[in-house]
């Protein structure tokens, strides 16, 4: 055999439906065929001789392969031949120079010049395609959301294959096995629960810390008037309620409010006349539904008080800067005297104020007397 072409592979489409590939080179021996198969998904890997091919040898040595246990269609085959680089000839012990033992050195020679050849364009080739970038894009899988190579940017030469996901480990074909990037699902069922009129704009939004779900069909609660002292309150929608709005037909105590979460605020008023009054740790109360205030709360006509549940005391506290104690009342006071039905407490003379108030005068002082 003489060598007249430097070709050493081809390249064949895989369809899954071939029997025979023709490699288009020569090569001494059947077992110097090789073989690298390319998925669709652009993953390489070299398959084995007598395994997932067979490799023949025609008159001339030109090279046919024929399919055995190839892997999946469509793919790659680039057939190529790789000559071993060994001399086994001892020219001294022989006892004539016979032209076909030197043909088949220089042959193999040759074949093995072509293939350094072919092997440094291919590096090269390797390369230039390294520069080639993914172009992503987030696709939906039913619930999931999944990212899908769509194209390839920035490189030269023929780009890796497209329109393929991304999995755990590297390019899927199918969606189904690629990663999804919305994570796992919530406790929640997803749904919003509000008002028939929708949201308005600016309205204050609380969430439940379970289920996710958007709290406002209670937001403003009028519970039934208060005609008793009260302990663990708990109105019709109070664990949705952020504002309460109280109201009571005499003097009346709550020692507790239900429904203390994780974050949660309530803003307590009192539109009427009768007093409402806040009990600072009363133990008629379970021990979640106390209030931690530093004092009992007086909440008189038109006063609110906003508390927040803290979760690591589990109590109910005053949203905001320190108020006075119960002492801090309007006081009243008229022809340089005290109105002591308005002071209540007896805690504050007429010599503690510093001088007469003149007549007709009606002041509100907001302090502490005590």
């Amino acid at each position: 055999m003489t060598v007249a072409s430097e070709a050493s592979s081809s390249t064949q489409s895989w369809t899954g439906v071939e029997t025979a590939f023709a490699g288009g080179f020569k090569a001494k021996d059947a077992g110097d065929v090789q073989i690298l198969f390319t998925s669709s998904l652009g993953v390489e890997s070299a398959l084995t001789n007598g395994v997932h091919f067979t490799a023949s040898l025609g008159g001339a040595g030109d090279v046919t392969v024929t399919p055995v246990a190839l892997p999946p269609a469509p793919g790659t085959l680039f057939i190529y031949r790789q000559t071993p680089a060994v001399q086994p000839t001892d020219f001294i012990n022989l006892a004539s120079f016979d032209p076909a033992v030197h043909t088949d050195l220089h042959d193999r020679a040759a074949l093995r010049d072509a293939e350094i050849r072919r092997d440094v364009t291919r590096v090269a080739l390797e390369a230039i395609m390294r520069g080639w970038s993914p172009v992503i894009a987030v696709v939906a899988d039913g619930a999931r959301f999944v990212l899908k190579v769509t194209g390839w940017t920035g490189g030269e030469g023929t780009a890796p294959a497209a329109n393929v996901y991304i999995g755990a480990a590297g390019f899927v074909a199918a969606i189904a096995d690629a990663v999804d990037i919305r994570g796992p699902v919530g406790a929640g069922a997803g749904d919003v629960v509000g008002p028939a009129g929708g949201s308005a704009q600016m309205m204050i939004a609380f969430f439940a810390d379970t289920t996710g779900k958007l709290l406002r069909e209670a937001l403003t609660l009028t519970p039934a008037e208060l005609t008793a002292n009260v302990s663990d309150y708990a109105p019709a929608g109070h664990a949705t309620a952020f504002l309460f709005r109280l109201t009571a037909d005499a003097a009346r105590n709550v020692t507790g409010l239900a429904g203390g979460a994780k974050n949660r605020m309530a803003l307590i008023v009192n539109p009427n006349a009768n007093a409402i009054v806040l009990k600072n740790e009363d133990a008629s109360s379970a021990a979640a539904n106390r209030f931690a205030v530093a004092g009992d709360v007086e909440l008189k006509q038109n006063e609110t008080l906003l508390i927040a549940w803290d979760e690591t005391s589990s109590r109910w506290r005053r949203y905001g800067g320190a108020l006075a104690d119960a002492s801090v009342r309007t006081r009243h006071f008229s022809a340089g005297a005290v109105d002591s039905a308005a002071l209540g407490d007896g805690s504050v003379t007429p010599p503690k104020l510093g001088g007469a108030v003149a007549a007709s005068i009606n002041t509100q002082l907001w302090a502490n007397f005590r």
